[in-house]
Protein backbone atom coordinates (compact mmCIF):
# COMPACT_ATOMS: atom_id res chain seq x y z
CA UNK A 1 0.00 0.00 0.00
CA UNK A 2 1.37 3.53 -0.90
CA UNK A 3 2.39 6.17 1.71
CA UNK A 4 -0.43 8.30 2.88
CA UNK A 5 0.52 11.75 3.57
CA UNK A 6 -1.21 14.14 5.63
CA UNK A 7 -3.82 17.00 4.07
CA UNK A 8 -1.32 19.95 4.78
CA UNK A 9 1.50 17.99 2.74
CA UNK A 10 -0.81 17.39 -0.01
CA UNK A 11 -1.94 21.35 -0.06
CA UNK A 12 2.00 22.38 0.89
CA UNK A 13 3.83 24.79 -1.63
CA UNK A 14 7.33 23.12 -2.63
CA UNK A 15 10.23 25.34 -4.57
CA UNK A 16 11.45 21.68 -5.99
CA UNK A 17 9.68 18.99 -7.32
CA UNK A 18 11.01 15.15 -8.22
CA UNK A 19 8.29 14.10 -10.70
CA UNK A 20 8.40 10.25 -12.27
CA UNK A 21 8.31 10.86 -16.31
CA UNK A 22 5.83 8.29 -16.85
CA UNK A 23 3.26 10.17 -14.27
CA UNK A 24 2.56 12.77 -17.43
CA UNK A 25 2.39 10.08 -20.33
CA UNK A 26 0.84 6.79 -20.46
CA UNK A 27 2.18 3.58 -21.69
CA UNK A 28 0.56 1.25 -23.76
CA UNK A 29 -0.26 -2.17 -22.95
CA UNK A 30 2.85 -4.67 -23.26
CA UNK A 31 0.79 -7.36 -25.39
CA UNK A 32 0.53 -4.68 -27.82
CA UNK A 33 4.15 -3.74 -28.02
CA UNK A 34 4.86 -7.31 -28.26
CA UNK A 35 2.64 -7.59 -31.31
CA UNK A 36 3.80 -4.65 -33.00
CA UNK A 37 7.52 -6.74 -32.80
CA UNK A 38 5.74 -9.78 -33.92
CA UNK A 39 3.91 -8.05 -36.90
CA UNK A 40 7.69 -7.35 -38.36
CA UNK A 41 8.45 -10.69 -37.92
CA UNK A 42 5.26 -11.52 -39.72
CA UNK A 43 5.61 -9.10 -42.28
CA UNK A 44 8.81 -9.44 -43.01
CA UNK A 45 10.69 -12.78 -42.40
CA UNK A 46 9.07 -14.91 -44.38
CA UNK A 47 9.12 -17.98 -42.41
CA UNK A 48 7.56 -21.32 -43.46
CA UNK A 49 5.44 -21.29 -40.02
CA UNK A 50 3.63 -17.76 -41.03
CA UNK A 51 1.46 -18.09 -38.08
CA UNK A 52 0.40 -14.89 -35.96
CA UNK A 53 1.18 -16.90 -33.09
CA UNK A 54 4.14 -18.21 -33.72
CA UNK A 55 5.46 -14.60 -34.76
CA UNK A 56 4.88 -13.81 -31.62
CA UNK A 57 6.45 -16.77 -29.84
CA UNK A 58 9.74 -16.34 -31.84
CA UNK A 59 9.60 -12.46 -30.69
CA UNK A 60 9.84 -14.09 -26.76
CA UNK A 61 12.37 -16.67 -27.58
CA UNK A 62 14.81 -13.70 -28.95
CA UNK A 63 13.69 -11.23 -26.19
CA UNK A 64 15.80 -13.06 -24.12
CA UNK A 65 18.86 -12.77 -25.81
CA UNK A 66 18.15 -8.31 -25.34
CA UNK A 67 18.04 -8.39 -22.01
CA UNK A 68 21.79 -7.34 -21.48
CA UNK A 69 21.75 -4.78 -24.51
CA UNK A 70 18.51 -2.91 -23.08
CA UNK A 71 20.06 -2.80 -19.52
CA UNK A 72 23.40 -1.39 -20.95
CA UNK A 73 21.04 1.12 -23.12
CA UNK A 74 18.97 2.68 -20.33
CA UNK A 75 22.21 2.75 -18.11
CA UNK A 76 24.18 4.79 -20.80
CA UNK A 77 26.49 2.27 -21.14
CA UNK A 78 25.69 2.04 -25.08
CA UNK A 79 24.00 4.66 -27.61
CA UNK A 80 21.66 4.57 -29.78
CA UNK A 81 23.27 3.60 -32.52
CA UNK A 82 24.53 1.03 -31.21
CA UNK A 83 21.48 0.07 -29.97
CA UNK A 84 19.48 -0.18 -33.08
CA UNK A 85 22.49 -2.26 -34.85
CA UNK A 86 21.26 -4.86 -32.05
CA UNK A 87 17.81 -4.71 -32.70
CA UNK A 88 18.74 -5.16 -36.67
CA UNK A 89 20.95 -8.01 -36.38
CA UNK A 90 17.97 -9.85 -34.67
CA UNK A 91 15.71 -8.40 -37.51
CA UNK A 92 17.68 -9.23 -40.44
CA UNK A 93 15.28 -9.69 -42.24
CA UNK A 94 13.69 -5.98 -42.55
CA UNK A 95 14.74 -4.24 -45.42
CA UNK A 96 17.57 -1.91 -44.84
CA UNK A 97 15.91 1.07 -45.79
CA UNK A 98 13.02 0.74 -43.77
CA UNK A 99 14.40 -1.32 -40.63
CA UNK A 100 15.65 1.83 -38.54
CA UNK A 101 12.18 3.47 -38.80
CA UNK A 102 10.27 -0.03 -38.22
CA UNK A 103 12.67 -1.18 -35.02
CA UNK A 104 12.70 2.47 -33.84
CA UNK A 105 8.49 2.68 -33.76
CA UNK A 106 7.91 -0.68 -32.57
CA UNK A 107 10.66 0.25 -29.56
CA UNK A 108 9.05 3.65 -29.01
CA UNK A 109 5.04 2.02 -28.83
CA UNK A 110 5.34 1.59 -25.14
CA UNK A 111 5.16 5.79 -24.92
CA UNK A 112 1.41 6.82 -25.23
CA UNK A 113 -0.73 10.03 -24.66
CA UNK A 114 -4.19 11.00 -23.56
CA UNK A 115 -6.25 14.07 -22.42
CA UNK A 116 -5.41 13.24 -18.93
CA UNK A 117 -1.61 13.62 -19.36
CA UNK A 118 -2.30 16.91 -21.20
CA UNK A 119 -3.93 17.66 -17.54
CA UNK A 120 -1.20 16.52 -15.38
CA UNK A 121 1.81 18.42 -17.38
CA UNK A 122 -0.63 21.55 -17.27
CA UNK A 123 -0.77 20.92 -14.01
CA UNK A 124 3.47 21.30 -13.40
CA UNK A 125 3.73 24.02 -15.40
CA UNK A 126 1.29 25.65 -13.38
CA UNK A 127 3.48 25.10 -10.24
CA UNK A 128 5.95 27.94 -11.81
CA UNK A 129 8.15 26.10 -10.37
CA UNK A 130 11.35 23.78 -10.90
CA UNK A 131 10.42 20.63 -11.83
CA UNK A 132 12.66 17.54 -12.13
CA UNK A 133 11.60 14.55 -13.99
CA UNK A 134 13.30 10.94 -12.69
CA UNK A 135 13.11 8.58 -15.15
CA UNK A 136 14.87 4.72 -15.70
CA UNK A 137 14.78 5.41 -19.54
CA UNK A 138 16.35 5.28 -22.82
CA UNK A 139 17.30 7.79 -25.31
CA UNK A 140 14.88 6.79 -28.04
CA UNK A 141 11.79 7.12 -25.50
CA UNK A 142 12.61 10.39 -24.17
CA UNK A 143 13.08 11.48 -27.84
CA UNK A 144 9.35 10.18 -28.14
CA UNK A 145 8.39 11.91 -24.88
CA UNK A 146 9.69 15.23 -25.90
CA UNK A 147 7.70 15.22 -29.11
CA UNK A 148 4.48 14.45 -27.14
CA UNK A 149 4.85 17.10 -25.01
CA UNK A 150 5.45 19.25 -27.82
CA UNK A 151 2.41 18.24 -29.37
CA UNK A 152 -0.13 17.84 -27.10
CA UNK A 153 1.54 21.25 -24.86
CA UNK A 154 3.57 23.22 -26.65
CA UNK A 155 5.97 25.19 -24.80
CA UNK A 156 8.98 25.20 -26.44
CA UNK A 157 10.77 21.80 -25.17
CA UNK A 158 13.60 20.38 -26.10
CA UNK A 159 15.91 18.14 -25.73
CA UNK A 160 19.66 19.08 -25.57
CA UNK A 161 21.72 16.87 -27.49
CA UNK A 162 24.57 16.88 -24.30
CA UNK A 163 24.02 13.51 -21.89
CA UNK A 164 25.68 14.68 -19.18
CA UNK A 165 25.03 13.58 -15.48
CA UNK A 166 23.41 16.66 -14.64
CA UNK A 167 19.65 17.97 -14.73
CA UNK A 168 19.03 19.01 -18.56
CA UNK A 169 17.14 21.78 -19.36
CA UNK A 170 14.04 21.41 -21.34
CA UNK A 171 11.69 24.45 -20.42
CA UNK A 172 12.09 26.62 -18.22
CA UNK A 173 11.42 25.29 -15.04
CA UNK A 174 11.50 21.71 -16.00
CA UNK A 175 14.43 19.57 -16.05
CA UNK A 176 15.54 15.90 -17.31
CA UNK A 177 17.66 13.70 -15.29
CA UNK A 178 17.54 9.90 -16.40
CA UNK A 179 19.31 6.67 -16.09
CA UNK A 180 21.37 6.82 -19.08
CA UNK A 181 22.70 10.27 -18.02
CA UNK A 182 23.63 9.48 -14.90
CA UNK A 183 24.16 5.35 -15.54
CA UNK A 184 22.21 5.17 -12.29
CA UNK A 185 18.74 3.56 -11.81
CA UNK A 186 16.35 5.44 -9.91
CA UNK A 187 16.09 3.81 -6.79
CA UNK A 188 19.72 2.34 -6.62
CA UNK A 189 22.68 2.83 -4.45
CA UNK A 190 23.55 5.33 -4.26
CA UNK A 191 20.75 5.93 -7.41
CA UNK A 192 19.83 8.50 -9.36
CA UNK A 193 17.12 10.18 -6.74
CA UNK A 194 19.88 10.22 -4.05
CA UNK A 195 22.31 11.83 -6.53
CA UNK A 196 19.57 14.40 -7.43
CA UNK A 197 18.91 15.17 -3.19
CA UNK A 198 22.37 15.94 -3.00
CA UNK A 199 22.59 18.42 -6.13
CA UNK A 200 19.37 20.52 -5.24
CA UNK A 201 20.85 20.36 -1.12
CA UNK A 202 24.28 22.24 -2.57
CA UNK A 203 22.03 24.19 -4.98
CA UNK A 204 20.79 25.65 -2.13
CA UNK A 205 17.25 24.22 -1.82
CA UNK A 206 16.53 22.99 1.50
CA UNK A 207 15.16 19.76 2.17
CA UNK A 208 11.53 20.45 3.59
CA UNK A 209 11.06 22.19 0.17
CA UNK A 210 11.41 19.63 -1.77
CA UNK A 211 8.52 16.98 -2.97
CA UNK A 212 9.21 13.53 -4.82
CA UNK A 213 5.76 12.49 -6.66
CA UNK A 214 5.87 8.96 -8.01
CA UNK A 215 3.10 6.11 -9.15
CA UNK A 216 5.71 3.71 -8.06
CA UNK A 217 6.57 1.98 -4.54
CA UNK A 218 10.06 1.71 -4.89
CA UNK A 219 10.59 5.46 -5.55
CA UNK A 220 8.48 6.80 -2.82
CA UNK A 221 10.25 4.01 -0.51
CA UNK A 222 13.53 5.62 -1.64
CA UNK A 223 12.61 9.21 -0.67
CA UNK A 224 11.45 8.05 3.02
CA UNK A 225 14.70 6.49 3.23
CA UNK A 226 16.50 9.69 2.24
CA UNK A 227 13.99 12.23 4.77
CA UNK A 228 12.28 13.69 1.35
CA UNK A 229 8.83 14.15 1.60
CA UNK A 230 6.53 12.28 -0.86
CA UNK A 231 3.44 12.12 -2.35
CA UNK A 232 1.86 9.09 -4.77
CA UNK A 233 0.86 10.53 -8.07
CA UNK A 234 -3.01 10.15 -7.46
CA UNK A 235 -2.30 12.46 -4.47
CA UNK A 236 -0.64 14.73 -6.09
CA UNK A 237 -2.98 14.96 -8.99
CA UNK A 238 -6.48 14.72 -7.39
CA UNK A 239 -8.44 16.45 -10.27
CA UNK A 240 -6.91 13.97 -12.70
CA UNK A 241 -7.51 10.75 -10.58
CA UNK A 242 -11.35 12.17 -10.08
CA UNK A 243 -11.64 12.26 -13.63
CA UNK A 244 -10.44 8.99 -13.76
CA UNK A 245 -12.75 7.45 -11.34
CA UNK A 246 -15.59 9.20 -12.73
CA UNK A 247 -15.17 7.26 -15.99
CA UNK A 248 -14.04 4.12 -14.89
CA UNK A 249 -17.59 2.53 -15.37
CA UNK A 250 -17.70 3.82 -19.03
CA UNK A 251 -14.06 2.36 -19.61
CA UNK A 252 -14.61 -1.05 -17.43
CA UNK A 253 -17.79 -1.56 -19.45
CA UNK A 254 -16.91 -0.52 -22.98
CA UNK A 255 -16.16 -3.35 -25.39
CA UNK A 256 -12.87 -3.01 -27.34
CA UNK A 257 -12.45 -4.84 -30.22
CA UNK A 258 -9.31 -6.77 -30.77
CA UNK A 259 -6.51 -5.13 -32.85
CA UNK A 260 -3.57 -7.59 -32.82
CA UNK A 261 -1.75 -7.01 -36.30
CA UNK A 262 -2.31 -2.73 -35.99
CA UNK A 263 0.67 -0.90 -34.76
CA UNK A 264 0.34 2.08 -33.04
CA UNK A 265 2.31 4.45 -31.48
CA UNK A 266 5.30 3.43 -31.37
CA UNK A 267 9.56 -1.20 -27.01
CA UNK A 268 9.48 0.17 -23.87
CA UNK A 269 12.17 1.97 -21.96
CA UNK A 270 10.76 -1.01 -19.26
CA UNK A 271 10.46 -3.77 -21.91
CA UNK A 272 12.12 -5.65 -19.13
CA UNK A 273 12.53 -5.73 -15.41
CA UNK A 274 16.47 -5.05 -14.63
CA UNK A 275 17.61 -8.94 -15.68
CA UNK A 276 14.14 -10.54 -16.00
CA UNK A 277 12.48 -10.63 -19.83
CA UNK A 278 9.48 -9.18 -20.10
CA UNK A 279 7.16 -12.22 -21.06
CA UNK A 280 8.34 -14.06 -17.07
CA UNK A 281 6.20 -10.44 -16.20
CA UNK A 282 3.35 -10.63 -18.91
CA UNK A 283 1.46 -13.67 -16.85
CA UNK A 284 1.96 -11.94 -13.47
CA UNK A 285 0.29 -8.69 -14.88
CA UNK A 286 -2.65 -10.90 -16.36
CA UNK A 287 -3.00 -11.48 -12.68
CA UNK A 288 -2.52 -8.45 -11.31
CA UNK A 289 -2.10 -4.62 -12.13
CA UNK A 290 -1.97 -3.16 -8.71
CA UNK A 291 -0.59 0.21 -9.36
CA UNK A 292 1.34 0.24 -5.47
CA UNK A 293 4.37 -2.32 -6.84
CA UNK A 294 7.81 -1.47 -8.32
CA UNK A 295 8.23 0.68 -11.70
CA UNK A 296 9.01 -2.47 -13.88
CA UNK A 297 5.36 -3.75 -13.02
CA UNK A 298 3.56 -0.58 -13.96
CA UNK A 299 5.41 -0.07 -16.95
CA UNK A 300 4.91 -3.84 -17.75
CA UNK A 301 1.45 -3.63 -17.60
CA UNK A 302 0.48 0.03 -19.19
CA UNK A 303 5.03 1.28 -18.17
CA UNK A 304 8.25 3.88 -16.27
CA UNK A 305 7.13 5.47 -17.91
CA UNK A 306 8.95 6.21 -18.18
Amino acid sequence: MLPTQTAQNITQDYSAYIINLSTCHTVAPIPKVIDNFAKLHYDYANSWLHFEWYSKLWVRLKSFTMLPVINEYKLGKIDTDTFISKLKDIFYFIPTEVSTEKLTGAWNSLITWDPKSTTKLQTLIDKNQSIYFISNTNPLNIKKVIELFEENLPNDWKLPEETEAKPLEIADNFYLCTSYQYKEFKEGTPGLIAILKEYLLNKGEKLENILLVSQYKRDLDKAKELGIESQSADQFFPKVSAQIASQSTALNNAIVPPTQWTIPPPLPNNLFRSNQPIFAKVKQQEKCTDKNSSEETPLLSNVNTH
